[in-house]
């Protein structure tokens, strides 16, 4: 960024309790850059004010704690997002997910992740003419595993398979 550019990016949540026991959250957001930005369609033009918005949800479907106890997150998860950018200046103009997660699923790991997603990306017209792609999205399933061990973090991801237009 130069001198005089601006990025500002704003996000609001609203948390809930479904049912008394199934807590979570949507969000709503946006994001504006008033620098240079060049276009997506490879020409070397630049111009500013880029923006996007994105909107989402987490949901718990399932506790595992008979007890409610809003420290325990084990059991099952559903999760979505939107997002979508200003198509002339960025790679992806929409972006979307979809997915689950298990947390906690041994008694002595509360914090283990078990996950299933599907991620689609499309892309703008000016990136995929420049790029000569055959198709205008893709779409990646993904299966993962977050396991912690005390303060040791280790994250693997499995692509499962990749579809395209």
């Amino acid at each position: 960024m130069e001198n005089g550019d601006v990025y500002s990016a704003y996000q609001m949540e609203y948390h809930y309790d479904l049912f008394q026991h199934l807590p979570d959250y949507v969000y709503v957001g946006t994001w504006y850059d008033n620098s240079k930005t060049e276009l997506s369609d490879g020409s070397g033009e630049a111009c500013s004010g880029n923006y996007g918005f994105t909107t989402g949800f987490q949901q718990m479907l399932y506790r595992r704690n008979c007890h409610h106890d809003p420290e325990d997150r084990r059991g099952s998860t559903m999760f979505a997002q939107y997002s979508s950018t200003k198509r002339d200046r960025n790679k992806v103009k929409v972006f979307w997910n979809l997915g689950f997660h298990w947390f906690g699923l041994y008694a002595n790991r509360p914090e283990d992740i078990l996950g299933l997603a599907m991620n689609t990306v499309r892309f703008s017209n000016g990136f995929r003419v420049r790029e000569n792609l055959p198709h205008s999205f893709e779409t990646a399933y993904e299966i993962f595993l977050h396991e912690t061990n005390g303060k040791h973090l280790a994250a693997t991801g499995f692509p499962v398979r990749c579809l395209s237009e």
